[in-house]
């Protein structure tokens, strides 16, 4: 083949695609024969009925079991080419974006590629809606802001549903591409999760919405109810996410819609099982082991770090919890 490797590549990842064309038949198999040796499925096809564009997308990683996320990020680094330490900073800045303008069979042999504990989210490729995420604590600058009067009516921070179409996406990253405390976000490559915010009284109508709605049992929903803030459901979509809060406030159950893996979080250690392992499981993770306890291990960390964090320390025996994000000392 007369192509230069970087469009094999790009051809590879867009597959189904056509890779050559306009070849005799003994060619086509003679390729056939010397792709498939590399692991490649091929076919030959009639140049006079080429097959359908393929449909492109962008793709994101969402890191479900925090057990695994060594295996991930050793995996996904060897089929990016990067070092794991770039692979996991990937990870962690949400939504987890990775690739662009693949085809569906890099998505899937990816999926199989990363095992379980790995989700993929695909969004077709420069397509909206896009959203709009700005990073606690930063100040959107006056351009952005007169562009966007909406965001005035909120805080101008965290995730902010815009749903502009890729036209407008593009004139507002003309403006943002040089802010690093914002960026958007194709939606499709984030899902949401319902909080219950504060306590609600457990009533009878109340217990059998949440589980008719959310699946959870009336044995522990009334549990539920006064144990704010608390998740009631999640993996939704931004509808879908918006839909069940708002039947859970005409109920006056105190709701509110959260994009999932956005968060940060401190994590505070109040006993440990075995002081050793628990300084040995620290220490791995590069935190130096508090000299007393109940301690602050963390202040202010991405969600996939708090994750990774707590798994690691319930494995070592330690009795923990998330606590609000703290930076110089102030809670976000």
């Amino acid at each position: 083949m007369s192509l230069p490797v970087s469009e094999v590549a790009t051809r590879v990842w867009q597959a189904p695609a056509v890779l050559v064309d306009q070849v005799d038949r003994d060619t086509a198999e003679h390729l056939v024969a010397v792709l498939e040796e590399v692991g490649l499925e091929t076919a030959i096809a009639d140049s006079s009925s080429p097959p359908p564009a393929p449909i492109l997308y962008d793709l994101a990683v969402q890191v479900v079991d925090t057990g695994r996320v060594g295996e991930i990020v050793n995996a996904l680094s060897a089929v990016l080419g990067l070092e794991p330490v770039q692979t996991y900073e990937l990870l962690a800045t949400p939504p987890g974006s990775i690739l662009g303008s693949v085809g569906e069979a890099s998505a899937l042999a990816l999926e199989q590629r990363l095992g379980p504990g790995a989700r993929i989210l695909r969004s077709p490729s420069g397509e909206g809606p896009y959203d709009l995420f700005v990073e606690p604590g930063y100040s959107l600058p006056p351009t952005v802001l007169r562009r966007l009067p909406q965001i005035m009516e909120d805080d101008g921070i965290g995730y902010i549903p815009l749903g502009l179409e890729h036209e407008n996406a593009e004139q507002l990253w003309a403006v943002l591409k040089s802010h690093a405390g914002a960026r958007l976000i194709p939606r499709d490559l984030v899902r949401f999760e319902v909080i219950l915010s504060a306590p609600a009284d457990p009533d009878p109508e109340r217990i059998a919405f949440l589980e008719e709605a959310f699946g959870i049992p009336p044995a522990v929903a009334a549990q539920v109810l006064q144990a704010a803030p608390v998740s009631l459901a999640d993996d939704l979509t931004l509808d879908a996410a918006g839909h069940a809060v708002h039947r859970c406030r005409a109920l006056s159950i105190p709701a509110v819609r959260e994009p999932m893996y956005f968060g940060r979080a401190g994590v505070r250690v109040d006993e440990v099982k075995d002081r050793t392992e628990f300084n040995r499981t620290l220490t791995r993770l590069g935190i130096a082991p508090p000299d007393r306890l109940p301690a602050q291990i963390a202040r202010d960390l991405a969600d996939l770090e708090a994750r990774r964090l707590m798994s690691a320390l319930t494995n070592s025996g330690a009795k923990a919890r998330f606590t609000e994000p703290v930076t110089n000392g102030r809670e976000r």
